[in-house]
């Protein structure tokens, strides 16, 4: 008798610690998502487990945030952020053209993984993609099989910035727990990662800046900014621009696992 009565108590102290866990976590599966921290130059970034979707997309690691101007510093150098909000190393970087973003992930790619891993290549010779073939605004192609940094799908950004949800916005359908946007940014963008998570503990995937997504020779981008209203901050929204900086653009790092 005395053997089923600890069993009992100790079976009902493990589901009382679990309701506890979900209880005091609204945000519970979030907490359960794993993270891989990667450092550059003295820099380290967390990149997000996102789940398959079926056989449509793989599983892959996406950038908790935003690239910042701290991270893009230290992989490309100060002198190279035209940033037009500055003053703090954890606002996101912006200001940039899509194939410049191609061109980071490569160089982030050769200095934690080695060129032989980088993702984008030289349309014409097929050379390592690089910031100078960014500013010449030569055409990229991207080499499959390659298990370095790069831009994600825009398939992959929709189902990442949905978290495993169906809320109008990245986390929530009350789009200021969020986003940054034109109702509440002050008309600037703002450190990453200040407004709540998606369930897949992603950050900023709503407002803040637009993110570049990799669609071949088209410069696409997802996720509204912070001088946008909140219509542009729902998850289907998609625009598109040329080869020149954009202002209010930035971009998100995905990776294979």
């Amino acid at each position: 008798m005395k053997t089923k009565f600890w069993k009992s108590l100790a079976l009902m102290l493990v589901a009382l610690s679990v309701l506890f866990v979900f209880t005091s976590c609204p945000n519970g599966p979030k907490d359960v998502i794993s993270y891989k921290t990667y450092t550059v130059n003295g820099v380290s970034f967390k990149m997000a487990s996102i789940p398959a979707k079926g056989s449509e997309i793989p599983a892959f690691l996406i950038g908790e945030t935003e690239v910042t101007q701290e991270l893009w510093n230290a992989v490309m150098g100060g002198s190279n952020n035209l940033s037009n909000f500055t003053g703090d190393d954890k606002l996101p970087v912006e200001n940039l053209s899509y194939l410049e973003c191609l061109a980071f992930c490569n160089t982030l790619t050769v200095t934690i993984l080695g060129k032989n891993e980088c993702v984008y290549y030289v349309a014409h010779d097929g050379s390592l993609y690089g910031l100078g073939n960014a500013t010449a605004r030569l055409e990229a192609v991207k080499k499959d099989g390659k298990k370095g940094f790069r831009l994600p799908s825009l398939a992959e950004w929709e189902h990442a910035a949905k978290g495993g949800k169906n809320y109008k916005y990245s986390g929530s359908n009350n789009v200021d727990e969020v986003a940054w946007y034109a109702g509440n940014s002050e008309n600037k963008t703002h450190p990453v990662g200040t407004k709540k998570s998606n369930d897949y503990g992603v950050y900023d995937m709503s407002g803040n800046v637009w993110e570049f997504c990799y669609d071949g020779y088209n410069a696409r981008f997802r996720g509204a900014c912070w001088k946008d209203n909140i219509g542009s901050c729902e998850l289907d929204k998609i625009d598109s621009g040329d080869f020149s900086k954009i202002e209010n653009v930035g971009f998100r790092l995905v990776i294979v696992p």
